[in-house]
């Protein structure tokens, strides 16, 4: 069984369909890419899976579960997190305080029970803690970790915000534009990074990117949108060669 899956998705907006009869299958730690021109339906897709929008036709599911109709909060709670094409970090937050915002529904205690085991409490804090500098140690973002989240360099924000996805223990990771702004060195970087997450965190991978060297680099397959539907899927060689997707593109026939 696959962990996502997307079985004929149309949403439409009044008289406009942004995705026509969309389907996918996401397998459990795969890494997969989702690509195409602007406007394509991209991040329309990603939220359909999170709860934003509710498809107008067709089915999603994680692990066979239905998502449709549920907010975004109950299918964050199910283990889908996500990161934004456009940096949402909060300016009165550390880096260490962003990180651990998201961790509040791995707490194993509320406010009643801190105050009656301190001891308890204490210690759950403690691994908390620890949890959060090893993860943004992984990260190279350790010795930020009591600086404000949004003083930090445009690269390292973006790395922060996947270092905020990763606490809440997703099966799922959706990455909207992980690469948008960085430059070639934290390019090379973060394609490293992202294969250590993959492995490390064992959890499936769905991008969006518009950098083709990110894409070709490291997706196990990757799905090519043109105007809201799905025109091919394959690997990075066989998308590099297909005439659709260079048509897409370039905007010229082949």
């Amino acid at each position: 069984m696959a962990l996502l899956e997307l079985r004929d998705c149309t949403i439409r907006f009044g008289g406009l369909t942004a995705v026509a009869s969309f389907s996918m299958k996401l397998p459990a730690n795969g890494l997969y890419g989702l690509i195409g021109p602007n406007g394509a339906g991209k991040t329309t897709i990603f939220n359909m899976i999170t709860g934003v929008y509710r498809p107008t036709e067709g089915e999603v599911l994680l692990a066979g579960q239905s998502l449709v109709g549920m907010k975004p909060y109950q299918i964050c709670s199910l283990g889908v997190a996500r990161t934004f094409q456009n940096i949402r970090l909060c300016r009165s937050l550390s880096v260490l305080e962003t990180v651990q915002m998201s961790l509040v529904k791995g707490l194993s205690y509320g406010f009643a029970s801190a105050a009656m085991n301190f001891g308890a409490f204490a210690k759950e804090e403690a691994r908390v803690h620890d949890f959060i500098i090893e993860t943004l140690s992984l990260f190279e973002l350790d010795q930020y970790a009591n600086d404000p989240a949004t003083s930090l360099p445009y690269g390292d924000q973006r790395r922060l915000e996947i270092v905020r996805a990763l606490a809440s223990n997703p099966r799922l990771l959706l990455l909207d534009e992980p690469a948008a702004g960085t430059n070639p060195s934290e390019k090379r970087e973060l394609l490293n990074l992202i294969r250590q997450v993959k492995e490390r965190f064992e959890v499936a991978i769905l991008l969006i990117e518009h950098d083709m060297s990110v894409v070709m680099g490291i997706c196990e397959q990757i799905v090519v949108l043109h105007y809201g539907a799905k025109i091919v899927e394959g690997t990075a060689e066989e998308i590099r060669r297909n005439p659709k997707v260079i048509e897409a593109y370039l905007g010229e026939e082949v």
